[in-house]
């Protein structure tokens, strides 16, 4: 089965991208905590990712003031 990458993978500065809703999001190997290559980090690119979207899309509701 082939792998499904939901980012795209930045070699020379070993981060994964993502422009959505004309917005840049990024995130380094470093902060998934996984090794620096692409073929290893893909799945914690996708699930930070699919969390980050749903952050994205379904923002924390805040009490009206008033």
């Amino acid at each position: 089965m082939p792998r499904s990458y939901l980012m795209i993978w930045e070699l020379g500065s070993r981060r994964w991208r993502k422009v959505y809703k004309d917005k840049t999001y990024t995130v380094s190997c470093r902060d998934l905590k996984v090794p620096q290559t692409k073929d290893v980090s893909y799945q914690a690119a996708n699930a930070w990712w699919t969390a980050k979207r749903a952050e994205i899309d379904n923002p924390p509701h805040r009490p009206s003031q008033g």
